[in-house]
């Protein structure tokens, strides 16, 4: 310390970016703001160190970072916390010792720095709290800021536990640069505005807030010296026009300020110029916040024709097809909206606008221009009701019904420190339980008695967390469904039963597609009853699954067509004879088949077979669902299906034919995503509707780390179960965008 030139040290440390690696804007806008005052900070990315060299331990960090998948509380773990800062106070700590252990590892890493500047979500709190104590011991001055920081307990716990000379709250472009010339000079940080500094009793002191800065003033972010995303975040406005039930930006920002047009547009050509890059992030929390302001700056963007292409958040409202339309020629490539929910009393609870009709057709209009849609949906709010769950039941499946570019993201209920819930608990029904001292080991209790109230263990609410996640599970249903539009719903087709009743609610939910299922009880007759009964209400594939017959006579062949047949799924059983006769008659009279082979774990080696013998038969194409062979005590492994997956689709290949794989995770075919399902393309349903599932495939924690995560589904629940997730290999990069492989796409049938 006490140099004219200080070593200023951005650290980005793990776990940061659930879903791939995104360029850190707020520590950009700190390097833009040093350097335009004379300093020369550097930037060292902890974050895609541990993610290449541990990922398992990154995978801890995301399981204990990162909200739950299932709802609930999302928040710092206080005893995770206390056994960082207190390691020897406390027992058996594993997960402790590893953060600590790879902490000085990164340390040892690192320049020496005077200053070392780190932005603190929930997600990194826990190795910000052990590299933070590290770098104390060592003599560096350690700061910290971002949107944890906002939280008064949090500064107080940081300080307290000596993990940071001063944590800083709200806007610090300001203020790192006092922090940075008083680190030159040699001298303490007291009157640093807004902030919790260490006092000399290791407690945290607390300065006077400072207000918001002026958004047309704020240094520009800079890059230099950073790792640069293929996008390029970028913010046009501060802050949220909203105050949401659930959602803290109000908390975090306190008010809405935009950005001038031109001053965007001038940073935008800045970095055009400066860099060789065509797409930006808008990582504002809406830019249609001011739609005046939106409707100025998108005819600036189409007026310049700079060819770029943008992402952005929005809300479904006040944007008219006019508008629409000026942002799909504008450039933007993917909307999300954040909806919440389409029951119009829930829609007030959370602070939103009641506005269905328009919300829906928002996401359709955006949809038909060509932009990628995903929005966000909030089963399980505090004080929904069953009718309130039921329509979103109902509203979901008409939403995504025909369109290949909307996508539904299901986040189950959070509480979350700052939102309106957590500071009114009581306006919506919620009773929230905080730690206490006597939970923890005798030596700290005393330390931290007065901060313990201040955090939350857990909370209660309307409905029940089990009910949360069963109603998540009914939308996820009701999703993969939609998604499965492109694939066949295959239903049982009984000698007597419900069989148009059935047709009827799959007409309704959108589906397209479907197969009859024969029983034992089933005559061609019922068949031919079936493919009418389809056939009348619209489906575009009315087809038969089968081991061949009764597809090896010509004669019913020829009946069937008259009645809408138009599609085969041969699937293996019986005499192979029989499947080839069949493939004989089907290709006299032109009609379409896929062989579906969905094999049992002492099967799965006889795939390949399977790929040959369908080239041999003129397939249109085979869809090999290895779920059921990885799934269960007995299951193939995942390394193994994986191999054999492959080996399938080179054969196909190589022979003309496509081959469409589910239930392989992605990471272990990464070059063969174009023959990957992230649902199953042929989807068995009950007369009564409901899928009949083989085997359940989900993502663990550790899948959120990694680049297609938001286009895998996981792995089959049975085999993670047995493996464990260590057999995963999370790819590192932003998230694949592309859409999944469907038949559609390999030309099995019309979209």
């Amino acid at each position: 310390m006490g140099q004219a030139h200080p070593s200023i040290g951005l650290v980005l440390v793990p776990a940061f970016g659930e879903r791939g690696s995104f360029t850190p804007l707020g520590l950009a806008y700190l390097n833009g703001a040093l350097r335009e005052a004379g300093f020369e900070p550097t930037y060292h990315d902890i974050n895609a160190a541990v993610r290449r060299e541990d990922p398992d331990l990154q995978g801890e960090l995301v399981a204990h970072g990162f909200s739950p998948d299932e709802g609930g509380f999302f928040g710092p773990e206080l005893p995770l916390l206390l056994e960082l800062g207190r390691r020897d106070a406390m027992a058996d700590a594993p997960l402790a010792d590893r953060i600590l252990a790879r902490a000085r590892l990164d340390a040892d890493r690192l320049p020496p720095l005077d200053l070392a500047l780190l932005t603190l979500w929930d997600s990194n709190l826990y190795y910000a709290t052990a590299l933070g104590r590290v770098l104390r011991e060592r003599g560096t001055r350690v700061v910290m800021g971002g949107p944890s920081a906002q939280l008064q307990p949090v500064r107080e716990l940081m300080v307290r536990l000596g993990a940071a000379d001063a944590v800083v709250y709200g806007e610090g472009e300001v203020r790192v640069v006092e922090i940075a010339r008083r680190t030159a000079r040699g001298q303490s940080l007291e009157g640093i505005g807004g902030a919790t500094l260490r006092g000399p009793d290791g407690r945290g002191v607390e300065t006077l807030p400072t207000a918001n800065l002026l958004v047309h003033s704020v240094p520009r972010p800079s890059f230099v010296g950073m790792p640069r995303d293929q996008y390029l975040p970028l913010i046009t406005s501060r802050g949220c026009i909203r105050d949401c039930s659930f959602c803290t930006e109000k908390f975090n920002w306190r008010k809405f300020r935009q950005r001038r047009v031109e001053d965007v547009l001038d940073e935008m050509e800045s970095l055009l110029d400066r860099y060789d890059i065509q797409s930006f992030e808008f990582n504002d929390d809406l830019i249609n916040g001011h739609v005046r302001w939106l409707d100025t700056f998108l005819d600036a963007l189409i007026e310049r024709q700079w060819g770029i292409r943008w992402t952005c958040f929005m809300e479904p409202y006040r944007l008219s097809s006019e508008m629409i339309d000026k942002v799909a020629r504008a450039g933007c490539t993917l909307v999300k909206y954040g909806v919440q929910h389409f029951d119009r009393e829930m829609l007030r609870v959370i602070g939103r606008g009641d506005e269905v009709s328009e919300v829906v057709d928002t996401l359709r209009r955006t949809a038909d221009h060509g932009i990628r849609v995903s929005f966000d949906i909030i089963p399980g709010h505090p004080g929904e009701t069953e009718r309130a769950h039921e329509v979103n039941m109902r509203m979901l499946p008409e939403v995504l019904s025909g369109h290949d570019l909307l996508e539904a993201n299901l986040n189950p209920f959070l509480l979350l420190y700052g939102s309106p819930v957590h500071l009114q608990p009581e306006l919506y029904g919620v009773d929230i339980q905080f730690w206490d001292e006597t939970l923890f080991p005798v030596q700290v209790r005393g330390e931290f008695a007065d901060l313990a109230p201040q955090f939350i263990r857990s909370y209660t609410q309307e409905p029940t967390r089990d009910v949360v996640i069963e109603r998540t599970r009914q939308l996820e249903g009701v999703a993969v469904r939609a998604r499965a539009r492109h694939g066949v719903s295959s239903v049982p087709a009984p000698h007597e039963g419900p069989l148009p009743e059935l047709l009827d609610r799959l007409r309704a939910r959108g589906v397209e597609r479907v197969a009859l299922r024969p029983e034992p009880t089933t005559t061609p007759r019922d068949l031919l009853t079936g493919f009418e009964a389809a056939s009348r209400r619209g489906f575009s594939v009315v087809a038969l699954e089968t081991t061949g017959a009764p597809l090896d006579r010509a004669a019913f062949v020829q009946k069937a067509r008259l009645r809408g047949f138009n599609h085969a799924l041969l699937v293996p059983g019986g005499p192979g004879e029989l499947r080839a006769a069949a493939a004989d008659v089907l290709g006299e009279a032109g009609i379409p088949w896929v062989f579906h082979v969905e094999p049992q774990p002492g099967e799965l080696s006889s795939a390949v077979h399977y790929v040959a013998e369908a080239s041999a038969l003129g397939a249109r194409a085979v869809v090999l669902d290895v779920a059921t062979a990885v799934d269960g005590a007995d299951g193939v492994s995942l390394l193994a299906a994986a191999a054999i997956a492959r080996r399938a689709i080179e054969v196909g290949s190589d022979a003309g034919l496509p081959v469409l794989v589910h239930g392989v995770p992605f990471c272990h075919l990464p070059d063969l995503l174009d023959h990957l399902a992230a649902s199953a393309p042929i989807l068995p349903l009950s007369l009564g509707g409901r899928p009949l599932w083989s085997a359940f495939v989900r993502q663990p924690p550790r899948c959120r780390s990694c680049a297609l995560s938001n286009r895998c589904p996981g792995a089959p629940e049975g085999a993670l179960a047995r493996e464990g997730d260590a057999v995963l290999r999370p790819l590192h990069g932003r998230p694949n965008q592309s859409r999944e492989a469907t038949l559609v796409d390999m030309g099995v049938w019309g979209a």
